[in-house]
């Protein structure tokens, strides 16, 4: 690998690039793990109190909540895949550890579902407690 005159090798790039991409992955699934178990808590105080305007509340605070969640999680995929990216530049051997064709699909891709889920539940449950429906 090469050294340049006043910057890291390319070994020490790669180590800390693969270190950085493992750090987000780890802080990508904590994050989710948190809004998760918030989301349940708002839904949780949601059963608990019975009123309109309280009702309304707690439904838009979840779908602030969880429209930050969604741009979060985002931002943390375009990070993870960004580390990725620059690992394969600075090493195309490296398709072992982050291969290209694998089959199925990418398990932070389908966590999207799970903010996305949250958010048109909590725009139904704002409806239903404007209109009236549900205490």
């Amino acid at each position: 690998m090469s050294k340049g005159a006043d910057g890291p090798t390319t070994e020490k790039k790669l180590d800390w690039l693969i270190d950085m991409q493992k750090n987000e992955s780890n802080l990508h699934w904590t994050r989710n793990s948190y809004f998760t178990v918030t989301a349940s808590i708002l839904l949780l105080a949601l059963s608990q109190f019975k009123g309109m305007v309280l009702g309304e509340i707690i439904s838009v605070v979840g779908i602030i909540f969880s429209i930050a969640w969604l741009a979060i999680q985002h931002r943390s995929n375009a990070y993870i895949a960004y580390y990725k990216n620059k690992i394969r530049e600075l090493d195309p051997s490296s398709d072992v550890v982050f291969p290209l064709d694998l089959p199925g699909y990418q398990m932070r891709k389908v966590a999207f579902l799970l903010p996305i889920a949250f958010l048109l539940m909590w725009f139904v449950i704002l409806g239903a407690v404007v209109s009236g429906i549900a205490p």
